[in-house]
């Protein structure tokens, strides 16, 4: 097509426009594109675009700020409460940290003992001087376990804060909810040494007291954050919080946990 520079007529063809008869001039062509020339800057473009280099230095920059977050937050955990939107796949992180490395405290706890076990059967039977105990049996049941509690309290925090009319989105919340892990993501660094050390009694400390912080005490703390600006009755209902969090963790424990800890038990009973 071409178009009249004066009017903006358009026509197929012709020197001249058929309305006001001013000299014509062509559109450019949809075509260009697929000139040599247009070709070749069409392949150069994605390809200035897609720098490996460039990604490789964002990656970088990313796991740096994660890095500041760590540190600033396990220094002084009330910056969780800063969390914006923006920091959501922080709080997503930090319970993933947290979740995993307790599974693997207690599976390194369990194949410990599995292997101090096998190691004195040893001394009669030749098999049992290798076995280890099944890592995947092990460690994503825990991690189901750590996961419900988490969800027990994650349910109960923000029932409550809703009940406070905070304003606070859900992004922003579970920024700040994960916020709050981190501390004892670092408690479970130490649950997986005390793991691959075999100290009972120390890695089962470390969990009950982390889970009971998780699971009863942090709704409480985010609720009273949450609704100081809110309501009068913030404490009440942070202390309904953790109440509330006890009864369906109570409820979790009766009708699915207790059998999941039987079978880990008969598990370990076969090896």
């Amino acid at each position: 097509m071409i178009t009249c520079p004066t009017c903006q007529h358009e026509q197929v063809s012709g020197k001249f426009c058929g309305a006001c008869g001013a000299a014509m001039q062509e559109n450019a062509r949809p075509d260009a594109a697929s000139t040599p020339q247009a070709q070749g800057a069409t392949e150069a473009g994605p390809a200035v675009q897609v720098q490996p280099s460039q990604a490789s230095g964002n990656a970088t920059h990313a796991l740096g700020d994660y890095w500041h977050y760590l540190l600033g937050t396990i220094k002084n955990p009330t910056h969780a409460f800063r969390s914006g939107e923006r920091d959501f796949s922080y709080g997503l992180i930090n319970i993933a940290l947290f979740l995993v490395t307790f599974a693997l405290g207690i599976y390194f706890l369990i194949n410990s003992l599995v292997k101090s076990m096998s190691g004195f059967g040893g001394l009669f039977d030749s098999e049992m001087s290798s076995m280890n105990a099944p890592f995947f049996g092990i460690f994503f049941r825990v991690l189901l376990v750590g996961l419900i509690f988490a969800a027990i309290s994650y349910v109960s925090s923000i029932a409550m804060a809703k009940l406070a009319k905070s304003p606070v989105s859900m992004k922003e919340f579970i920024a700040q909810f994960g916020g709050l892990f981190v501390p004892f993501a670092g408690v479970g660094v130490l649950t997986i040494l005390s793991g691959l050390a075999g100290s009972l009694q120390i890695t089962l400390a470390l969990t009950l007291v982390s889970f009971a912080f998780i699971t009863f005490i942090l709704p409480a703390v985010m609720v009273l954050e949450k609704g100081r600006d809110t309501t009068d009755q913030n404490v009440y209902l942070s202390l309904g919080a953790s109440l509330l969090a006890v009864v369906v963790s109570y409820i979790m424990v009766r009708s699915y946990i207790v059998g999941m800890v039987e079978e880990l038990g008969q598990l370990m009973s076969f090896l």
